[in-house]
């Protein structure tokens, strides 16, 4: 496994050396999970129990959307890679067709104030399309609006 994770650390380095966008090759994730003493500094709460037969409960903590989703649609267009050619019109056929928009990873909405963010993954999401793929989404999109 060692061996694997430095190869993968070099590959990605020999990426980023070319110029490429690296991003492409991986994602990296750290996680740390640590024990704290009051549930409301938590960002998950996790149940355990002693017996082999009763599953963990885990409890996902509403976490603030203006920090986990802090991008208008101008500020993931501003982000994406130029030569998707991504506009506004294009922004919402692929966010629509691909799911995005449903996904409470990319997406949150006010429903009250009509307000749509957006998280910093989309824009990973988006950066690995191609710029056929975004154009395959406009077309398919275009032919869906006009009936």
């Amino acid at each position: 496994m060692h061996d694997f994770l430095l190869q993968l650390k070099r590959a990605e380095e020999e990426v980023a050396a070319s110029g490429a966008d690296a991003d492409r090759l991986l994602t990296l994730y750290s996680v740390n999970l640590q024990s704290v003493k009051k549930m409301s500094a938590a960002d998950i709460v996790v149940g355990v129990s002693g017996d082999d037969d009763v599953e963990a409960i885990i409890i996902h903590k509403r976490m603030d959307p203006n920090i986990t989703h802090p991008l208008r649609m101008k500020d993931v267009l501003a982000k994406v890679k130029p030569e998707l050619g991504l506009t506004s019109y294009t922004f919402q056929a692929v966010t629509r067709l691909r799911g995005l928009r449903d996904d409470e990873r990319y997406c949150w909405k006010d429903v009250h104030m009509n307000i749509v963010r957006w998280s910093h993954d989309v824009v990973a999401v988006i950066n690995r399309m191609s710029a056929d793929e975004v154009e395959e989404f406009a077309l398919k999109y275009t032919r869906m609006q006009a009936g």
